[in-house]
């Protein structure tokens, strides 16, 4: 028997709402739905995406200053390796005790890609070329300074304050949806549980309120081949994977690392295939999906990743 447990994601609990609303529209009256009604449902789902659009605002905000940081570590491990190449004509490229003075301490010449031990490098950098000039160079292709270090390190510190404020500010848009969608998960379970007495398991009825038929028993597959590719000249991702056999849809999930706490719903497609519009110029956008049709959704996919600044 096919179950219709809620789903957790808000933006997949509003897509689901919305369907709800369809069937009422459709059919509510002709079953004997009296207890719910386009006009009593509707404001449910209208008053969760007000929330959720001010969550959707600030995800998107925090996402351009996750990848601001993200650039301006790159900048600080772009002036650690020029540092690194300079001093090696003097040092050598082996680790000695000369390359602690510039901030090479633990045996090592590697430079970090920790952001940490990236803005300590810099300032360490910076202190070692105010003391010894004399390892400064300015040409017309190499700008090797303190002042160089202080402004990565200072740019990062801007970048990172920034992105940690923004996301004070998503946590609390989060938690803002909380008293809406506890009230359209009340109505909506009692939808459900409503529905059954009013339509058989097998009913297609089901399909328009969005709802498994309670009767399907056979889920499609697992969707293999999963691949993402940035869309050239947008800030968009395609992901498309291979048909599924019994699929009559694909509901799609991403992630962006630092910025989202979980997989976000990303809609549902009646292909393989599905864009992922409005992305940042930096970050890790990681994707699964499910097939699906009226028994519900199969086992979902591999999760794909992509890098968003190359």
């Amino acid at each position: 028997m096919a179950t219709n447990i809620l789903p957790h994601s808000i933006a997949e609990l509003l897509d689901l709402g919305n369907l709800n609303i369809s069937g009422i529209a459709a059919c509510g009256s002709a079953i004997g739905l009296l207890q719910y009604t386009v006009a009593n449902y509707t404001p449910k789902v209208a008053d969760l995406q007000a929330k959720q659009d001010v969550f959707n605002g600030q995800r998107a905000s925090v996402a351009e200053l996750s990848a601001t940081r993200i650039l301006r570590i790159a900048d600080m491990r772009k002036g650690c390796l020029l540092a690194r190449t300079l001093l090696a004509i003097t040092f050598g490229k082996d680790w000695s005790e000369q390359w602690v003075a510039a901030g090479w301490t633990d045996h090592t010449t590697e430079v970090p890609q920790n952001a940490g031990e990236l803005e300590t490098l810099c300032g360490a950098v910076a202190k070692f070329l105010i003391a010894k000039p004399e390892y400064q160079v300015a040409s017309s292709k190499i700008n090797f300074n303190a002042s160089l270090y202080v402004v990565l390190k200072n740019d990062y510190n801007a970048a990172d304050s920034a992105f940690r404020a923004g996301k004070v500010l998503l946590g609390n848009a989060r938690d803002g949806r909380k008293v809406e969608e506890a009230d359209l998960r009340k109505s909506m379970r009692g939808l459900g549980d409503i529905l059954p007495d009013l339509i058989g398991p097998m009913d297609p009825r089901w399909d328009l309120f969005g709802f498994n038929r309670p009767g399907a028993t056979v889920k499609p597959g697992k969707p293999e081949g999963l691949t993402l590719a940035k869309l050239a000249g947008q800030a968009a991702v395609l992901a498309q994977c291979s048909a599924v056999s019994l699929a009559t849809y694909y509901r799609w999930f991403s992630k962006l690392i630092g910025v989202d706490t979980e997989f976000r719903f990303g809609g549902r497609t009646n292909d393989p295939l599905k864009e992922f519009p409005d992305q940042p110029t930096a970050g890790i956008l990681e994707v699964f999906c499910e097939a699906a049709n009226e028994a519900g959704p199969g086992v979902e996919s591999a999760t794909s990743s992509i890098n968003l600044a190359l």
